[in-house]
């Protein structure tokens, strides 16, 4: 970058981390750093500030008043929806989801009233969460593993960027030679596993983590199809394309913050930012293919397939595209931020977001 381009950028990413962090999808968020462009949008939407949902009520929709417990997702309902189910926590910001499988799931976040006791993970083993103890103090903001006994989370804590690895037994810190926030991981193997920072690029081999040259735009959301198509998503709208030697940028279409990348092959990328700002790359080039809402935020994105495909985001925001067109589903009662939504399957999907909010869809 030039000069005056530098200092336009570095203008650009002061004012967004001012007001605020986003992460993956998978993405989609230093600090008790919030997800979405309002640090008060825990509370609701600005039409339902009263709102006082959280995500361990047991009346869980207004149609299912006498249902108390949703984590076995046990319904006798057999329509799809989405339902809430009981995360036990309502002081935890809840960021980035992965699962190894429909029973063994992670989700990753900020827990605000924090102590030596619990830490910013739970773990869903098919019929309730429960905290688990990584150790670590910070937020966790992304979460992405190779297997279940090779799990990847990443944050950050008062020292600087934190990466976190899950061996099946205990959560570990791993030493990674950066300060920078690091805001979402994504693998093609448990050794060639990539990690967005502000700004930049992390790379795992199996052995150490490593800074990536040309790389230096500030990322927050990272995939790819394997390990030579990979992309990274950031500030105004930046898209960089790494091809197994080198990292290029691509043309976005938007000058939108995007935070947030997944697809379902190299051909069909989906990347949601600002503004309800969707981006969709064809494997040659990237343009916008949608603003689903001017006043949303959208913060994760995941599907099945390129005809399936999840957005969640500020609000309790959610989208979903058939391979035409996209259409706002109903998540229930809750408007939190959604902030991270990944599946086991097309009618097994888990959406994370503030306060310890955890909605499911399936039958």
């Amino acid at each position: 970058m030039n000069r005056s381009a530098q200092i336009a950028w570095f203008l650009s990413l002061a004012a967004f981390v001012f007001v605020a962090f986003v992460t993956c999808g998978g993405s989609g968020g230093g600090g008790a750093a919030r997800l979405g462009g309002d640090d008060d949008n825990d509370d609701a939407t600005p039409a339902d500030d009263d709102n006082d949902a959280s995500a361990d009520d047991d009346d869980a929709s207004p149609d299912d008043d006498d249902n108390d417990n949703d984590d076995d997702n046990d319904n006798d309902d057999e329509t799809a929806g989405w339902r809430p189910m009981n995360s036990g926590q309502t002081s935890f910001d809840l960021y980035g989801v992965w699962g190894a499988s429909a029973t063994d799931v992670f989700t990753v976040g900020y827990n605000y009233s924090f102590d030596n006791n619990t830490g910013p993970i739970l773990h869903y083993d098919g019929n309730s969460w429960s905290s688990v103890n990584c150790g670590a103090e910070g937020e966790l903001v992304g979460v992405w593993g190779a297997s279940a006994t090779d799990v990847f989370a990443v944050g950050d804590n008062k020292w600087g960027g934190m990466i976190l690895h899950y061996d099946g037994n205990s959560w570990s810190p791993m030493n990674i030679g950066t300060y920078n926030f690091v805001k979402c991981v994504w693998g093609a193997s448990g050794t060639d596993v990539f990690a967005a920072e502000i700004p930049g690029v992390l790379h795992y081999d199996g052995s150490s983590w490593s800074q990536m040259s040309r790389a230096d735009w500030p990322d927050y959301g990272v995939w790819g199809s394997s390990a030579t198509d990979v992309f990274a998503v950031g500030i105004q709208g930046v898209i960089i394309h790494w091809d197994g030697g080198a990292w290029s940028p691509m043309n976005s279409g938007t000058q939108n913050d995007l935070t947030g990348v997944w697809g379902a092959s190299a051909s069909d990328v989906f990347a949601v930012g600002n503004t309800g700002t969707v981006v969709h790359c064809d494997g040659s080039s990237c343009s916008l293919m949608a603003s689903l809402e001017s006043n949303y935020e959208l913060h994760g994105v995941w599907g099945s397939a390129a005809t399936d495909v999840f957005v969640v985001g500020w609000g309790g925001s959610i989208f979903h595209y058939d391979g035409s067109s996209w259409s706002p589903m109903n998540g229930g009662s809750t408007n939190y931020a959604l902030n991270g939504v990944w599946g086991a399957a097309a009618s097994d999907v888990f959406a994370v977001g503030n306060n310890g909010v955890i909605l499911h869809y399936g039958p």
